[in-house]
């Protein structure tokens, strides 16, 4: 899988719902965690999604500040499945700016697959 399709993959997800890193890496067909972690890494430092750390799944989560999120990402603890049972969890949503580049991608490739 290439890169700009884990990117759109990313960015479905995240779009709908705060989603946990242990998500990103549980879906079907997923990519592994040396492919997620750099792309994730990269649409952290465009501002197209943002971290946020909670225990509870109450909307008590807060948001991390782009490096403390780039440093945290890289913790493979966070990436296991059952990471939200043992303490704090790292969740990400797409932001206005993650949001628009999402829409503006899937309309374009809508319109490429009517064009072919």
């Amino acid at each position: 899988m290439t890169s700009d399709a884990v990117r759109f993959q990313i960015m479905s997800q995240v779009t709908e719902d705060l989603t946990g890193l242990w998500e990103l890496v549980g879906t079907a067909q997923a990519p592994g965690l040396d492919t997620l972690i750099p792309v994730l890494s990269a649409l952290i430092q465009e501002r197209l999604i943002a971290v946020y750390r909670g225990t509870q799944f109450s909307s008590e989560e807060t948001v991390l500040t782009a490096p403390v999120a780039q440093r945290e990402i890289r913790d493979k603890r966070f990436w296991d499945w059952s990471a939200p049972e043992h303490g704090p969890h790292l969740r990400v949503f797409a932001t206005p700016k993650g949001r628009d580049w999402y829409f503006a991608k899937r309309k374009d490739l809508a319109h490429t697959r009517v064009a072919s």
